[in-house]
């Protein structure tokens, strides 16, 4: 069946199969771009705290 639909020599389909493009819904769009923003200020707001836990991290001394 596969070698009906994939001619992996010339890597392209050759039979009558054409993918199958699915529209994104709107809402969907809408909710990544609004997750992204938040992540965007959660990072903006902890990436300064990690940075001080960090940097005092490689001040204190060993102790072993």
């Amino acid at each position: 069946m596969l070698a009906e639909i994939y001619d992996p020599a010339l890597g392209v389909p050759n039979g009558e199969v054409t993918p199958r493009r699915v529209q994104t819904a709107p809402e969907s769009v809408q909710a990544v771009d609004d997750f992204q923003a938040v992540m965007r200020e959660i990072r903006d707001l902890l990436l300064p705290e990690v940075v001080r836990t960090q940097k005092h991290t490689k001040e204190q001394p060993r102790t072993s």
